[in-house]
């Protein structure tokens, strides 16, 4: 404090003090809302190739699964999740449905023109492979949902992870993208990129999981 003609006054350092709290404060709080933020896992090495950037998993749970902005352009879309067969050798199987362009026209299904990971052109459902028949091995097949960005354009994409066999091996990778339709439908996932990971996988899911950078529940499986 200092006296000017009588009148107390707060010395200049004093003054600066609010302002550098302030600051300091301001720096506090964005490293906390940094800290929070989510953050998105490297992709592989072979993926880092492909175009991909900002891939981001859509979680579904078992039966209808409304997902909001599904579609680029910002439509909804539905996916149906459910199960075929039972364990051991259970199969998880998707059906997407999109909301028909033409009024009172419903609901058409999003048709997959498969490569050979999902093996079939024009398939009205997806499936991936828990477990394999008699031997109870890790999955053979994984796929999974995803928005993402490809060459910096927005997208819908589907993920396909297919092992060859049993045992520690190579996984073949394919990436499809929502297709746009016309103004009565047609929508479809089409094959965009295909390769193999240099890396050896007991399971499809942890090779879908760490090629892609999407979260996983576990740790690469033990063959």
């Amino acid at each position: 404090m200092f006296h000017r003609k009588g009148i107390m006054m707060p010395s200049p350092q004093a003054q600066r003090m609010p302002g550098i709290m302030r600051r300091c404060r301001s720096a506090r709080l964005l490293l906390t809302l940094l800290a929070m933020a989510p953050t998105l896992a490297p992709l592989g090495a072979c993926a880092a190739n492909t175009g991909l950037t900002n891939l981001k998993a859509i979680t579904l749970r078992d039966g209808s699964n409304t997902v909001v902005h599904f579609v680029p352009d910002g439509r909804v879309g539905l996916i149906v999740a459910a199960h075929s067969g039972s364990a051991p050798t259970r199969n998880d199987v998707f059906v997407v449905l999109l909301p028909s362009p033409m009024p009172g026209e419903g609901w058409n299904i999003v048709s997959i023109n498969a490569g050979p990971t999902l093996r079939g052109t024009g398939q009205a459902a997806v499936q991936d492979t828990i477990t394999a028949a008699q031997d109870g091995i890790p999955g053979l097949r994984a796929v999974r949902f995803a928005r993402g960005k490809m060459n910096g354009i927005p997208q819908t994409f589907l993920l396909s992870a297919m092992k060859d066999g049993d045992g520690r091996s190579p996984v073949t990778l394919e990436i499809y993208r929502l297709s746009e339709g016309n103004r009565t439908g047609g929508e479809q996932f089409i094959q965009v990129r295909q390769f193999r990971s240099s890396r050896r996988y007991c399971s499809a899911v942890d090779a879908l999981s760490r090629e892609f950078g999407l979260p996983s529940d576990s740790p690469d499986s033990a063959c």
